[in-house]
């Protein structure tokens, strides 16, 4: 059984169970706790189980909240999100908000707003759409265990928008807030700012110093954003040998669960051989993201891109007319889909 496969069938279970209780489960682990949820502020979330313990859990380690009584979408978007269909989870929500009210409609107005800043990561023309659902979540919910999710989500859409200054001003509300975790994960938002305006040098700063500050157990996920960050500052500098080194520990490094992370590390890693013109090396790592991270959707259609083109140059013109075909009914809307090999 593979992970979707897994995941899909431990959020059908709980689908599955009575809806008299509320329920939440934490990144951390992935114990379903059931209750009553109780005090919620923009640090931690509190459930108080059916045999009276109160357990808090920190907004940053909040994977899913469930309240008692939620319409059947609610947990189906969630396989549909947590297994790289945001488009379906999408419809999901927006099929179901319309009927809640309360805290049950606030925590599906964000659903909504994260699953369309996904969206705009493989197609642009979603942005527009996801900074408006963002900031009207954010503008209507300043205390909500949610509202600093939030406002990294939005400074990720208002920079793929090309609008620095607004995403500088956003994350900088997230460092000046009171969640550790958060505030790394502003730095390293903050790093790739820097890169994406042309400043390598402060970009790689911010990425060491969320490196060195990130040091904790609980950390390593931020940690290894900075990594890549760093290799991708490397990269830019010319010092492809040192950035393949970087990525090389983060894939080492990085559990299995971190998909993303092995996602982002391996097209990474495909760009800087490419870079070096180990062509066929550069090949076999875009196919890593292909053959087993296909859910982490920004990463994956970039793949196919840089594949379409190798493909191509190692003389096997029907995979690399495949691998388009492929690119562009999976991603239609897409840059890479627009103009494959990059």
């Amino acid at each position: 059984m593979n992970m979707k496969q897994s995941l899909a069938l431990t959020l059908m279970a709980a689908f599955a169970l009575s809806s008299s209780a509320d329920d939440l489960t934490r990144k951390s682990e992935s114990t379903r706790i059931r209750g009553d949820i109780g005090k919620t502020d923009l640090t931690q979330v509190t459930i108080k189980r059916t045999n009276g313990d109160l357990i808090s859990v920190p907004v940053n380690d909040l994977k899913t909240i469930n309240f008692a009584g939620a319409p059947t979408e609610l947990l189906q978007g969630q396989t549909n999100e947590f297994s790289g269909a945001s488009q379906a989870a999408l419809e999901k929500y927006q099929k179901a908000v319309g009927g809640t009210s309360g805290k049950m409609r606030s925590e599906f107005e964000f659903l909504i707003g994260r699953a369309l800043a996904t969206l705009s990561q493989v197609d642009a023309d979603k942005s527009v759409e996801a900074k408006s659902a963002l900031q009207k979540f954010r503008s209507a919910n300043k205390t909500h265990y949610r509202y600093l999710e939030a406002t990294l989500l939005q400074a990720a859409v208002q920079a793929g928008m090309n609008e620095a200054d607004e995403a500088t001003t956003l994350l900088q509300e997230v460092v000046d807030g009171p969640v550790a975790a958060y505030k790394l994960q502003a730095g390293v938002e903050l790093g790739r700012l820097h890169l994406k305006t042309g400043d390598a040098g402060a970009a790689l700063a911010k990425f060491n110093e969320v490196i060195q500050q990130s040091s904790a157990p609980e950390a390593a996920a931020t940690k290894f954003a900075g990594m890549l960050g760093k290799a991708a500052c490397l990269q830019s500098q010319s010092n492809l040998d040192q950035a393949v080194a970087t990525l090389d520990e983060v894939i080492k490094s990085a559990p299995d669960t971190e998909t993303k992370t092995h996602a982002e590390a391996w097209l990474r890693k495909g760009d800087c051989l490419r870079l070096k013109q180990a062509f066929k090396p550069a090949l076999y790592a875009y196919l890593h993201v292909d053959v087993l991270y296909e859910g982490e959707t920004v990463q994956h259609a970039e793949a196919l891109a840089r594949l379409v083109a190798l493909w191509q140059q190692a003389g096997h013109a029907d995979r690399s007319a495949s691998t388009s075909a492929k690119l562009k009914q999976m991603y239609p809307n897409s840059q890479w889909a627009k103009s494959p090999g990059g």
